[in-house]
């Protein structure tokens, strides 16, 4: 039986352990046991949301071990227990072994590594720990197929996979984009097929022609422009991580096309096997032929030093990132 069944029939475990970098299948699920959990329950007086920097486990097995008020049960949720060591989890090991009845404990995370700890082992035991891994890059149109049933919405394979090139893997945005789109193609609230036309016209290529420009901009050493667009991203609060693994990712994947190009094959071929939809075709193409094996080979390696030097220095990350354009754009 799924997790979410059981939640609908009113079966809480002792404890949930929700960890990945798929933020949004996270959120939606706690909310699912919260609404699960305090059903019965007034949520004010017995749910209670913690980080693990902020508190300690002693304390976190406090809270579950307290009985609830004027309810049938408690809800303890804690995030960022990617923070937490093995030794300091062991008081929640000691308290998995005599769970408290009336209590759920949620413990939700942003990477799986601890689910190979002791303690995680012993939480699947009595409850369930759920990965919440964000799909690869040639499963996002199916997750976008599948996302858009369970809104009752029909929505066509090419369109499906135009809006993930668009958004990318932020399933969040994804989600927020199959909103927009809904509601674009609603008329007069019935609901009608979403289309290849619908997705060009109606969600914001910005994401992703902003990643073209910086990138052209670069090849073509615009400085001014560069540092403008990389200014622009960063404003829209853009994480310089996530720019970086976004240029990153279009820079090997020119390198890919570049040689391709090199040994013959065609421009179709070359779309098809980088899965580049054909609607940026042209210009992505367009710009492999800007750089040389060379070229590119350089800007892996600054944007490599330049992802050390974000998860390492302490000047400012926009620092690094404006340091990257010059070193890239200033011969």
């Amino acid at each position: 039986m799924s997790i979410e069944r059981e939640l609908e029939q009113g079966k809480l475990a002792p404890v949930y352990v929700v960890a990945g970098a798929d933020e949004l299948t996270k959120r939606e699920l706690v909310a699912h046991i919260s609404t699960a959990a305090l059903r019965n329950s007034p949520k004010e007086l017995n749910e209670t949301r913690l980080l693990w920097r902020e508190t300690s486990a002693n304390s976190i097995v406090d809270l579950c071990r307290t009985f609830p008020m004027m309810g049938d049960r408690r809800l303890v949720v804690v995030g960022g227990v990617e923070k937490a060591k093995a030794k300091d989890l062991k008081p929640i090991a000691e308290y998995f072994d005599d769970p408290t009845p009336t209590s759920t404990l949620v413990l939700h995370s942003t990477s799986t590594d601890q689910l190979r700890l002791k303690v995680m082992k012993l939480a699947a035991k009595i409850g369930h720990v759920v990965k919440c891994d964000v799909p690869y890059a040639n499963r996002l149109p199916g997750w976008i197929q599948q996302r858009a049933r369970n809104k009752r919405v029909r929505i066509d394979p090419d369109a499906c996979s135009l809006l993930a090139d668009i958004v990318g893997a932020d399933l969040a945005a994804l989600d927020e984009a199959l909103e927009r789109l809904i509601l674009f193609t609603s008329n007069g609230g019935n609901q009608t097929q979403i289309t290849l036309k619908d997705v060009e016209t109606s969600v914001a290529r910005t994401r992703v022609h902003t990643v073209f420009e910086l990138t052209d901009a670069l090849g073509r050493r615009q400085t001014a422009d560069a540092l403008q667009i990389m200014a622009s991203m960063l404003d829209a609060r853009e994480a310089p991580i996530g720019i970086l693994a976004m240029v990153a990712r279009h820079i090997r994947r020119l390198w890919q096309a570049n040689d391709a190009l090199r040994r013959g094959e065609s421009e179709n071929a070359v779309g098809k096997s980088l899965r580049v939809h054909q609607f940026f075709l042209r210009d992505f193409l367009r710009q492999a032929r800007m750089f040389n094996d060379r070229e590119l080979a350089r800007l892996l390696e600054r944007i490599y030093q330049t992802d050390r030097a974000l998860k390492s220095s302490r000047a400012s990350a926009e620092l690094h990132m404006q340091q990257l354009v010059l070193d890239i754009c200033v011969r």
